[in-house]
Formats: C-alpha cells, structure tokens, sequence
C-alpha cells in the first residue's frame, strides 16, 4: 500500500505503530540483534574510539569477569565472540567487532533464547554490554551517522 501524505495519514503514528512492534516482537521472540538502521535507538551499532584488537581484549576481559558468562570461542582474525549466558535460561551471543577506520571501532551483538521466547532480557545484555564498553571507551554514537 503506497501512503500518500495528502490523505491526512499521521505518520507520528504510523512510527509508534513500527515501534510497538519492534518492542512485542524483541519481548516475545527468542533472539534480538543490533544493526546500523535500527528502529530502536538502544539497539542500533556503537561505535568507539578504539582498535580492533583493544575492544577484543576488554570485551574478553567484560566477559571473564561475569559468572554467568562463559565465552565459548573467540577469533581475533575476524573480530568475533560467542559467549553462553546463564540466566533462568540459557543465551546464546555474538560480539562482531569491526574497525572502520583507524580508532573507530563498530560492536553489533546478537543474542538468542536457547529455549523460547527471552521476555527481553536480550535487550538488557545488549545494554548491559555496551555500557561497560562505554566505560572503557569513548563513544563516538550509533548508526551510520557516527
């Protein structure tokens, strides 16, 4: 259906109708993932002020230090992660690392319910992630527009 703004369509709207399912659909599926273009804000790429191999290292070291997580293999070569995350179920996540440009480095995650639906706690991890990234590095932003 092609939209034509002179039919009066409120396109606030038509926004918060996107949003709301963007939110129903991260609560009640199981895997959630960030990207450039993003409809949510909080799970659109970040971007740090870093090397490739620095972020892998504090990402490695953010891992380590958390009980329920248990990083399952790593590949510096192509700016990789998979952790396991004990939760009351089981979370599968990827950390892509990629270095843009010198001192620019994007981090895009995904995380999936081994069982189900994750009720969002895939948002929390993805969050809780890339604050402690943002506590060691400095945030440039999200999306293409960093």
């Amino acid at each position: 259906m092609l939209i034509d703004l002179r039919d009066g369509y409120d396109l606030d709207g038509l926004w918060w109708s996107v949003s709301v399912k963007s939110k129903l659909s991260q609560v009640f599926s199981g895997h959630v993932e960030t990207r450039e273009n993003h409809v949510e804000d909080n799970l659109k790429t970040r971007y740090y002020k870093s090397t490739k191999d620095r972020t892998m290292k504090e990402l490695i070291r953010i891992f380590k230090k958390r009980d329920r997580f248990e990083i399952i293999a790593e590949s510096s070569e192509r700016g990789e992660i998979s952790v396991n995350v004990r939760g009351r179920k089981l979370y599968y996540v990827v950390v892509t690392v990629v270095m843009v440009r010198p001192f620019r480095t994007a981090v895009d995650l995904s995380v999936t319910a081994k069982n189900g639906m994750d009720f969002g706690f895939g948002s929390k991890v993805i969050e809780s992630i890339y604050g402690e990234l943002g506590q060691s590095f400095v945030y440039i932003g999200t999306g293409q527009n960093s």
